[in-house]
C-alpha cells in the first residue's frame, strides 16, 4: 500500500516537473497562439457586428428578409450597405473602374456578383 502510494507520488512529480520545466521558446509559443487566437476571436466578432449593420441597413431600406440576409451574408466584408448602393446603381465608368486597383475592381465585381446571386434566390 505505501509502495503504491509512494509510486503515485513519485509519478506525480515527475509529471508537474516535466509540466514546469517549458523552456522558454515553447512558453513563447503558447503567447504567440494565445494572441493569435484572441485576435482571430476579435476580428470574428467584428466581422459578426458588420454583418448584423449591414442587414439592418438593408431592411430599413428594402425590408425583405431574405433579400438582406442573402446580402449581409454574402457581400464582401469591407462593403456596408450604403457602399453596396453606390456600387451598383453607379456605372463602372462613374465609379472609375478601369483606373481603380485590381482589389477594387475584384469588390466591385464580387458586390455585383452577390447582388444578381441574392436577386435569383428571392425568385
Amino acid at each position: 500500500m505505501i509502495a503504491r502510494f509512494l509510486g503515485v507520488m513519485i509519478a506525480a512529480v515527475i509529471i508537474s516537473s516535466s509540466a514546469f520545466s517549458q523552456t522558454l521558446e515553447q512558453q513563447e509559443r503558447l503567447n504567440r497562439i494565445d494572441k493569435f487566437m484572441n485576435a482571430t476571436d476579435e476580428v470574428l466578432q467584428l466581422t459578426q457586428k458588420m454583418t448584423k449593420e449591414k442587414k439592418l441597413q438593408c431592411m430599413t431600406a428594402i425590408g425583405n428578409e431574405t433579400f438582406c440576409e442573402c446580402l449581409s451574408q454574402n457581400l464582401p466584408v469591407p462593403i456596408n450597405f450604403v457602399q453596396y448602393t453606390a456600387i451598383v446603381t453607379k456605372t463602372k465608368e462613374e465609379l472609375g473602374y478601369e483606373k481603380a486597383s485590381p482589389d477594387d475592381k475584384k469588390i466591385v465585381d464580387n458586390t455585383r456578383a452577390v447582388r444578381d446571386k441574392c436577386i435569383n434566390e428571392r425568385r
